[in-house]
């Protein structure tokens, strides 16, 4: 079997993985140039070439669907860089007064719309029989219909066309949305400030909130979390490898750089106040189609 690192591209050193340097041929100049950027210095600075060396040795260990490719690897070391937004940039006892305000104050809010048309989340909400062969094109009737309506009305306006799925199946929401559905948006809001983060805008992630404060807090909040990213699927990755990852990935100037010694007390003292976060279960993905 020929190793996957060798390529024949000029551009990247012969150590950088082939599949993460046609990647970054393929993706050059559609994606945005600061991504492209961090890619390209993860890939090509001296540095990470004791780190390809070492991703290649446990790559193998990996399901695909875990990282186990180059580019999955490029990709995890991006998204812990992504730092919080707020609450969780906030010091933690700010944190916790913001949080407390925001419950209390949608919580009075909800309790003054009880009963109102704000209040009605599903009040006059149709369900979808999506097993309908004809469901998409109903639905882009739909809203078809709501331009028409917008186009003929003198004053014109804006018309939501919302649907929301549910284990119990797709429901149209009624003309009045977001309005009706204040009140169940507030108790969202609520939920938020009670149980957990997504304090980002990436959706579907989560994000811890940060400890620390000042110059070093975005490298010990990136080192813990690709630390906690590798453990999740039954890795660790060695201090050594992190601090240059996290040198190279950060861009960190020669007097600020960290080190393997700087580097194991950050997650140390992190999983001592943390614990240690469990292993995410090994599926069996041979049956998949990539």
């Amino acid at each position: 079997m020929a190793d996957s690192r060798q390529h024949t591209t000029e551009s990247y050193p012969a150590w950088t993985p082939a599949d993460l340097s046609e990647w970054l041929d393929r993706i050059t100049h559609k994606f945005p140039e600061r991504k492209v950027t961090l890619y390209r210095r993860l890939a090509t600075d001296e540095r990470m070439r004791e780190v390809w060396a070492w991703y290649e040795s446990i790559r193998n260990q990996l399901h695909r669907y875990q990282g186990g490719s180059p580019v999955s690897f490029v990709l995890m070391v991006e998204q812990a860089m992504r730092m919080p937004g707020k609450p969780g940039n906030m010091p933690p006892k700010k944190r916790t007064q913001y949080l407390e305000s925001v419950r209390h104050h949608a919580d009075a809010l909800i309790n003054l719309l009880n009963d109102t048309r704000f209040d009605c989340a599903w009040d006059g909400a149709t369900e979808v029989d999506a097993e309908d062969d004809n469901a998409e094109g109903k639905i882009g009737e739909h809203v078809l219909s709501a331009q028409s309506f917008v186009n003929s009305e003198p004053g014109g306006g804006d018309i939501p066309v919302a649907y929301v799925a549910t284990p119990d199946g797709l429901y149209k929401l009624p003309w009045d949305y977001p309005h009706s559905h204040l009140s169940e948006t507030l108790y969202d809001l609520c939920l938020w400030a009670q149980d957990d983060d997504y304090w980002g805008r990436g959706g579907l992630t989560s994000s811890k909130f940060i400890r620390q404060t000042g110059p070093n807090a975005r490298v010990i909040y990136f080192n813990c979390q690709l630390y906690e990213k590798f453990v999740r699927v039954g890795m660790e990755i060695p201090f050594p490898v992190l601090a240059t990852v996290a040198n190279v990935a950060l861009d960190l100037p020669v007097d600020r750089q960290t080190d393997e010694d700087t580097v194991r007390k950050q997650v140390r003292r992190n999983l001592q106040r943390e614990g240690h976060p469990e292993a995410l279960p090994r599926l069996d993905d041979s049956d998949l189609p990539f």
